[in-house]
């Protein structure tokens, strides 16, 4: 009967470690890093298929997907190395990307999923993230909101957004996402003009024309 008590155990004990392993969420798998603007970071690889492994959760997988949208899956496969993911309701910070530490040639995408259900804010950040790695600048280290602000204040004409005032690399960012959001401007100011730069651009122009079909827009 002792025998039979701890075969019975044993059963028990491997029926309750399987129930725990598919009751776990996907992405539990992926390890924990500390980060300055999200708090802890679940870190992925990106694959050779340019997806993230181990599998993420579903808010993550959505943002990625759309990310995906955004900059296609070959460009992903290629360029991109590492996603992290966060969960920072109490940042303001939706997404960054940066440059991989090991090789310059690849990029990290990081993305706040707190945001994830506001996929028009969303997209429209992940354009802005696209569009550094386009620009292929690392962020410098002007990144005072403040002067930004004040700056766009004394300039309006000048940039589309107070957050473009803040570097250059911020206001080819900015205004590459507004060149994808919105329609051809007529030239009658400065930030007109800087929209029209990537309207000169048949490459940028493929670009944008790819983004807006991949995401059902006219």
């Amino acid at each position: 009967m002792r025998t039979r008590a701890v075969l019975i155990s044993a059963v028990a004990a491997v029926v309750a470690v399987t129930v725990v392993v598919l009751l776990r969420p996907a992405g539990d798998a992926a390890p924990l890093e500390a980060d300055e603007d999200f708090g802890d970071v679940r870190v992925y690889a990106i694959d050779l298929d340019g997806a993230p492994v181990p599998e993420p959760g579903p808010d993550a997988q959505r943002v990625w997907d759309l990310f995906v949208r955004v900059a296609t899956t070959a460009f992903a496969a290629e360029a991109m190395s590492e996603y992290r993911v966060g969960d920072a309701p109490d940042s303001d910070t939706m997404a960054y990307v940066h440059r991989d530490e090991d090789d310059p040639t690849l990029w990290t995408l990081a993305a706040n999923i707190a945001y994830a259900d506001d996929e028009d804010l969303l997209t429209s950040t992940l354009i802005h993230e696209y569009g550094h790695i386009l620009s292929l600048g690392l962020a410098p280290d002007d990144t005072d909101a403040e002067r930004g602000e004040a700056l766009f204040e004394a300039y309006p004409d000048d940039f589309v957004s107070d957050y473009a005032a803040t570097n250059v690399v911020e206001d080819f960012a900015e205004t590459f996402q507004a060149f994808v959001l919105e329609d051809e401007p007529a030239p009658d100011s400065p930030v007109a003009e800087k929209i029209l730069f990537f309207w000169d651009l048949p490459a940028y122009v493929e670009v944008r024309e790819r983004i807006r079909t991949d995401l059902g827009w006219p």
